[in-house]
């Protein structure tokens, strides 16, 4: 239950943040678009784990490390996908139409790109979800199995062992 509300915050913030930069760096164009485009090309560049585990490893344990991480590591994505359709519907003739008869920027947004852009955005959060609440699964399980012997040790009881983790998974190929 834990790993699933964490895989949902996770996913409502990627998609938030991939949201805003992608839209604001396909509508924008010019020296916005590429600032915002080298920096998610040097998170892509960047190893998702070491990036995860240095937020953690400075944050602390906890859920909202595990966020901010498996956040810190998910957006570009959503960014580069949110770019690509924007810069696809910009040449659409209904946003040709809407920018000529010189509606605000805001009724752009709201009104046609981010319906065009909900099937692709909700699709790719929701095969995404399964993806991050993988890695967290195991660390909040580890955490909370953690959390339950100091208590216990407090309390003088015996303590905890985790039923299963992420590291006791094996594949066979045989």
């Amino acid at each position: 239950r834990v790993s699933l509300g964490v895989g949902f915050v996770v996913e409502c913030s990627t998609v938030i943040l991939g949201l805003l930069i992608g839209l604001a760096a396909g509508l924008r164009g010019g020296k916005l678009d590429t600032a915002l485009m080298r920096l998610t090309d040097g998170l892509f560049a960047f190893p998702d784990i070491l990036l995860a585990i240095l937020i953690i490893g400075v944050a602390g344990p906890g859920p909202l490390p595990v966020i901010l991480a498996l956040t810190a590591v998910g957006w570009p994505g959503m960014a580069r996908l949110v770019r690509g359709q924007t810069l696809s519907l910009r040449q659409s003739p209904f946003i040709r139409a809407t920018v000529a008869s010189g509606a605000p920027l805001s009724h752009m947004i709201i009104r046609h790109l981010l319906p065009n852009l909900a099937g692709v955005v909700l699709a790719s959060a929701t095969v995404d979800l399964a993806s991050v609440m993988l890695p967290d699964s195991g660390y909040i399980q580890e955490t909370e199995v953690a959390f339950l012997n100091r208590r216990n040790a407090r309390r003088g009881r015996r303590s905890v062992e985790p039923i299963y983790t992420a590291h006791d998974a094996h594949v066979s190929l045989d």
